[in-house]
């Protein structure tokens, strides 16, 4: 069931634009009855006027006080070296500061560079939200840190599921009812969400991976409306890259689709050299794509736990 009026909302870079505009006819088939909003700056807003369909939101006007200026700063006050991950902080509070600007029950945000592979419902039967899940993953615990500060009380330690799922379907009271608890918590410094999320991220995983958006309301919602959502295993490829460079060809997309129903080509993936050869289009079909997946999923399991015991080093 999926006949419930809501936004969808893709907040992008600018270096996002050419992964956004290969995605949009996957975007349009998939949410051809909802608006699709896109958060971005003044340059990128003009390179996608041509776009009628969209409707374009100035990340530094959305919200008062909201501005990737302000939260760079607020950043490099903490951590002098972190202000290099404002963008990607920043793309979060505008995750969830859509909340106080959407006129609707429901707002789903969804990733710029996550191609729909198969049609897909948001809600059960019964009306029930879907609350998209995957296994989590040791890299999560930092999230939990931050989150644990938040609410002052360890809500995750018996969670085991993460819920970084490229996308999220948010309910508008919920999520403005966490960001109020949150501006109402005088332990924090600042009085904004953003202001008080930042102070809440412990100083030596800022300039990493310090807040998770969509961990942080999951948990919140899990713990304060445990029946509201339905839980789903999430069924997605996210290294697409890995298998088949930035630009897939529809006959690989519909080779992947038969194993997944989601596939994410992420900018920090190349192409492996070997799957030049297994999912060149010449072999597709001739094998189902979730052996090739199996065999190549150990070396990019390998390689991505060496990219974040480097990043940990360096970064810090």
């Amino acid at each position: 069931m999926d006949n419930i009026n809501y936004d969808v909302i893709i907040p992008i870079a600018e270096n996002d634009i050419p992964a956004l505009k290969r995605n949009l006819p996957y975007l349009y088939e998939l949410f051809s009855e909802h608006e699709i909003v896109v958060i971005a700056n003044e340059n990128a807003i003009d390179q996608l006027r041509a776009e009628t369909r969209l409707k374009l939101v100035d990340e530094n006007k959305m919200l008062p006080g909201l501005k990737f200026s302000r939260v760079k700063e607020l950043i490099e006050k903490k951590h002098s070296k972190a202000g290099r991950r404002t963008g990607w902080y920043f793309q979060q509070f505008l995750k969830l500061g859509y909340s106080r600007i959407c006129e609707k029950d429901f707002y789903m945000s969804w990733d710029s560079d996550t191609y729909i592979l198969n049609k897909l419902d948001f809600f059960d039967e019964n009306g029930k939200p879907y609350l998209d899940t995957l296994p989590q993953k040791k890299e999560d615990q930092s999230f939990y840190d931050t989150i644990e500060v938040l609410w002052g009380q360890d809500i995750a330690s018996q969670n085991e599921k993460s819920f970084i799922t490229e996308h999220m379907m948010f309910n508008v009271d919920i999520m403005n009812n966490m960001l109020q608890t949150i501006e109402d918590d005088s332990s924090l410094s600042g009085k904004t969400f953003f202001e008080k999320i930042i102070s809440a991220v412990p100083v030596e995983i800022l300039n990493l991976s310090g807040f998770s958006e969509f961990n942080t309301y999951a948990l919140y919602t899990i713990n304060n409306y445990p029946n509201l959502y339905k839980l789903r295993e999430w069924n997605n490829l996210r290294h697409g890259a890995v298998f088949f460079g930035r630009n897939p060809s529809k006959k690989q997309m519909e080779w992947a689709s038969k194993s997944f129903d989601v596939i994410s080509i992420e900018d920090f993936d190349t192409q492996l050299f070997i799957c030049k050869y297994l999912c060149s289009e010449n072999r597709v079909d001739k094998v189902p794509f979730i052996q090739v997946y199996s065999k190549i999923e150990p070396i990019i399991k390998f390689k991505y736990q060496i990219r974040m015991t480097i990043r940990n080093i360096v970064k810090k």
